[in-house]
């Protein structure tokens, strides 16, 4: 999923603010977070929320509220594992861009050159197409009343290429989940193993992510539970998708703490050559008019007139917004085991927090 209309009005009202207020003590910060999660969060029917806040080296806040399985009781903790849902773009942007780097491929090559069997109209997508949503791919190709279904990387295939295109590529932004799964099918090509593997290999074994894998069939303790809530702010619980179903865009679990963990190394140069980490933070061409999208991430003004790297996500059961500041080496990482997403931008509340801001007053419970 996109970063969503809130977040971006959020963006847009703050960049008419002037920014006069001084980021706040650790302490203030967690009191004002607390007071907003009580209201805006567990009280909207949300079962729980972990939140994560760094700037530079120094954790400002690693917290989580509420409960990670109503049904058991169990709390939610820092270490709880969510699904991060459509987060999980950036880290199939950086599995290519590193095979961009040894030679396996390039942003240019088109998919006829590496994929056959594909619909003539489909020949001429490029990598970069597929990367910053600008392939003409239809959004999804799933039958979503057989989420529960595991499938294989070749039916996945199957099923997407039946499909005509939406438009000409490199015309339009068009967020598509079905580029990003041929994404996914590329890297286990190249990588000569599975997605999890290569996720495991090449980012979270080498950072020290030890939460951060990709999502099993089968929930392990440390996991939330997934739910629905309702409008009078109930929560019941809800079938998560097949991970196998999430090839490439969105099937990853993790905390928040690695996550943030996660940003530090992606933006402080610890993952991608200079080159690589560039295109990736650039919107280039139709994503740059429309969506702000570089490869994985998008990128934005910020409340202070700097560039925000971020990325929501939303899938069965869970929802999360993940951002980089980097004028300010700002962290903010929000998880969420439910799902629709809350009626006030609480990601954007928690930011405005972050950098010494007085929200608005909360919306009172349902």
């Amino acid at each position: 999923m996109s970063v969503s209309l809130k977040s971006l009005a959020f963006f847009v009202a703050c960049l008419a603010a002037p920014v006069t207020a001084q980021q706040p003590s650790a302490a203030r910060l967690e009191a004002a977070i607390d007071s907003v999660v009580k209201t805006d969060v567990l009280a909207q029917g949300m079962p729980s929320v972990s939140v994560v806040i760094m700037r530079g080296g120094e954790t400002l806040l690693e917290r989580a509220w509420g409960l990670a399985d109503l049904a058991s009781g169990r709390r939610a903790e820092p270490s709880t594992v969510y699904q991060i849902a459509s987060i999980s773009k950036q880290f199939t942007a950086v599995l290519i861009l590193k095979l961009v780097e040894r030679g396996k491929l390039s942003l240019a090559d088109s998919l006829g050159r590496h994929l056959t069997g594909l619909n003539p109209e489909w020949q001429s997508i490029t990598v970069e197409q597929l990367l910053n949503h600008t392939s003409g791919l239809k959004a999804d190709f799933r039958n979503f009343a057989r989420r529960s279904e595991m499938r294989s990387r070749d039916s996945l295939l199957a099923m997407a290429i039946r499909d005509t295109l939406a438009t000409r590529p490199g015309t339009t932004f068009i967020y598509s989940n079905t580029g990003y799964m041929i994404l996914g099918v590329l890297i286990e090509k190249y990588y000569g193993k599975s997605y999890a593997d290569a996720l495991r290999d090449e980012i979270a074994r080498p950072l020290g992510l030890t939460a951060l894998k990709y999502c099993d069939a089968e929930k392990p303790a440390g996991m939330a539970e997934s739910y629905q809530r309702s409008p009078q702010g109930t929560a019941t619980p809800m079938a998560s998708i097949h991970p196998s179903q999430l090839l490439g865009n969105g099937g990853i679990c993790s905390t928040a703490s690695d996550l943030a963990k996660w940003n530090r190394a992606l933006h402080g140069g610890r993952v991608l050559a200079p080159a690589s980490y560039a295109a990736m933070t650039t919107p280039r061409g139709a994503a740059a008019i429309a969506g702000k999208y570089g490869l994985g991430l998008y990128v934005r003004p910020a409340p202070w007139g700097s560039m925000a790297m971020v990325h929501e996500g939303t899938t069965a059961g869970y929802a999360s917004a993940n951002a980089w500041y980097p004028a300010e080496s700002l962290s903010v990482t929000v998880l969420y085991n439910g799902v629709p997403r809350l009626p006030r931008d609480v990601d954007g509340i928690i930011t405005e927090i972050a950098f010494g801001r007085t929200p608005a007053p909360s919306a009172p419970a349902p």
